[in-house]
């Protein structure tokens, strides 16, 4: 894929209790995801942003979505979800989302998405720090 269409900004070294490879596994999802069904550009990357909240890691994974609406957000999880059943040349959304909210929970994180009014789809990963 295109280098420029993910960008990452961190401030600092954080330490979070979770497996690496559990980890690594939820974020290559929520990347895989925002590549394959956002409309990230090199002048709109997907964006991973990290930072301390409390005694909990963020990590939010941002890409341009503006096909997607708030009634969307509830079924983005659903294994196999598509937003349009009448277009057949939508790619369904797979299980990633699923695959990705289900470790989280057996790593005492959780995984959350939101919509902003820009069409912007955020994805929030919390892990616990301690």
């Amino acid at each position: 894929g295109d280098a420029r269409l993910v960008r990452i900004d961190t401030d600092e070294t954080l330490v979070a209790r979770v497996e690496s490879a559990t980890l690594a596994a939820i974020v290559g999802n929520l990347l895989d995801n925002a590549l394959r069904h956002g409309d990230a550009a090199p002048d709109d990357p997907v964006i991973v942003r990290t930072h301390l909240l409390a005694d909990e890691v963020c990590i939010d994974i941002t890409n341009p979505a503006p096909a997607l609406t708030s009634d969307d957000l509830a079924h983005l999880f659903e294994p196999f979800w598509r937003k349009d059943e009448s277009r057949h040349d939508q790619r369904g959304f797979g299980l990633g989302l699923a695959v990705a909210r289900t470790l989280a929970g057996t790593s005492r994180a959780t995984l959350h998405a939101d919509l902003d009014d820009n069409g912007t789809l955020r994805m929030r990963l919390i892990v616990p720090a301690k």
